[in-house]
């Protein structure tokens, strides 16, 4: 990737450590072992990584990794910038499109004099801390970040699409981004928005009375098949165009989509055939329940319905249920909706799309909607890297520059992680078909390493140590990924002998 140059062209300095390379550990800090940003010096140390660069652990301590997080803060932008440029040549990135989501980052501390932490709509579920709102550019399989930005915590998702732009059209000259998620798509005012900025949205809105209207009324059949992660065969869809809408006050400029799928509306069925029978099965025991223990008075039993037909939510709607009382004794009375239940199949497996996607037939555009839409769990899978295995969650720094920079090296490490799962697959496909679950790409390349054993034996009164062969697997790995001379000199050290890495 080139980091450690970009870096320190960026930022030159004196100190005996460069601050690409502080960037370069942090990275593989974030990718080997994430954990808090305190004693890295110790972690280098236990991990063999001051061994691997040739660093002195001890010069990466706190106060040096703070004065390089301090340093990037305001030229993150031209290192993204410098260092898209690069991986789209070395690399043959696809960037005819490009795709965009947002999460959100929540932080530990106060942060009262932040201009980035801020209270918002929390995708974490962390409504109660502060937080910052991360904007990524990926490639358009969704795979590969080209750009990102920070973004105040209560800024609107619609909100951060110019930056975003500005930001990805500074690395490379671009179409315009697609911008896809369900809360893009949330009214009219966040479509003309995102028009007015020069994206294209694509997502799909509330099934309102309306809306299930002119989805119900529509007759998809154009089939489009996509390849999805988790499916050995494409996955076959039906759609069509049915309907345009006025984008910023262009006529027309808008599309509305049906889509179906068989597979869903086959699910769906089946699901709402044992939802009623659940539900009524409950029902069953309310009635038997009635006029004795707990429910002898007739404001427990309405309480203990509506809970019934609150758990049972997607049954009731095809359902009736009322307390009937005679004198002093209650009886439960319902009945199906079957005009309702007539109707439903009508809505299984469909959903409705919106783009302002210009200049393709029909057909085109329902192709592309459908593929495009269809891995947008891509990108928010990386999202999930991010605050997960990367661990940026939760932020715990001092000030907005350390945030952007910390944001930026686990961009920049998710972007490492991509490419090598990019570039392995033929050095990994060698490895032996089991019937255990699909490890991940570090897990299989930790997998490689731990079969090395490192010998001690006894000639006469000399010790002598040796390490066992490498697999032909694991030195193709090695040189895939670039590692090979940096892990023959570690276990050089080890043996004192010349091996063949």
């Amino acid at each position: 990737m080139g980091v450690r140059a970009v870096i320190d062209t960026l930022l030159p300095t004196e100190s005996e450590i460069p601050h690409g390379a502080v960037i370069e550990v942090l990275m593989l800090s974030r990718l080997l072992d994430p954990h808090p940003l305190s004693r890295i010096e110790d972690w280098m140390r236990a991990s063999g990584v001051d061994v691997l660069l040739g660093h002195d652990a001890a010069k990466f301590n706190d106060d040096r990794i703070g004065r390089t997080l301090d340093a990037l803060g305001d030229k993150v932008r031209d290192a993204q910038t410098a260092l898209t440029t690069g991986l789209i040549l070395a690399f043959a990135l696809r960037t005819i499109d490009a795709h965009y989501d947002t999460t959100s980052l929540w932080l530990e501390g106060a942060y009262d004099d932040s201009e980035l932490a801020a209270r918002g709509h929390s995708k974490d579920g962390r409504g109660d801390h502060k937080q910052v709102v991360v904007g990524t550019v990926t490639t358009e399989d969704g795979e590969v970040p080209l750009a990102h930005a920070v973004h105040r915590g209560n800024t609107g998702d619609v909100s951060t699409v110019p930056e975003a732009l500005r930001s990805l059209r500074a690395c490379v000259p671009h179409d315009p981004v697609v911008i896809s998620g369900d809360s893009v798509m949330g009214s009219r005012a966040n479509m003309d928005a995102v028009a007015a900025a020069e994206g294209i949205f694509l997502g799909p809105i509330a099934m309102g009375p309306k809306v299930v209207e002119w989805v119900c009324a529509a007759e998809p059949t154009i089939e489009v098949a996509v390849s999805l992660l988790r499916q050995k065969e494409p996955v076959r869809y039906l759609a069509c165009v049915a309907s345009r809408f006025a984008v910023n006050g262009v006529a027309d400029a808008g599309t509305h989509l049906v889509i179906f799928d068989p597979r869903r509306a086959q699910q769906e069925a089946t699901e709402r055939t044992r939802a009623l029978a659940r539900l009524e099965t409950g029902l069953d025991a309310l009635a038997a329940s009635l006029n004795q223990g707990r429910l002898k008075t007739l404001d427990a039993a309405k309480k203990k319905l509506r809970a019934l037909l609150t758990r049972h939510g997607l049954a009731a709607r095809y359902l009736n249920a009322e307390l009937v009382t005679e004198g002093d004794s209650m009886s439960l009375r319902r009945t199906r909706d079957e005009a309702a239940l007539a109707a439903a199949p009508g809505r299984d497996g469909r959903w409705p799309l919106v783009t302002n996607r210009s200049g393709l037939s029909d057909e085109e555009l329902c192709t592309w909607a459908v593929r495009r839409y269809k891995t947008h769990g891509r990108i928010e899978r990386d999202h999930h890297l991010l605050k997960g295995p990367l661990a940026v969650r939760p932020l715990f720094v001092q000030n907005d520059a350390r945030i952007r920079s910390l944001v930026a090296v686990c961009v920049w490490a998710l972007t490492a992680w991509k490419l090598m799962e990019r570039q392995a697959p033929g050095a990994l496909a060698s490895m032996p078909k089991s019937g255990r679950p699909k490890a991940s790409l570090v897990e299989r390349i930790e997998a490689f390493f731990q079969a090395i054993a490192l010998v001690r034996f006894r000639v006469g009164n000399n010790v002598r140590q040796s390490v066992s062969a490498l697999p032909s697997r694991t030195q193709s790995l090695l040189h895939s990924l670039g590692w090979h001379r940096e892990v023959r000199g570690i276990l050089d050290d080890a043996t004192h002998a010349q091996l063949q890495v």
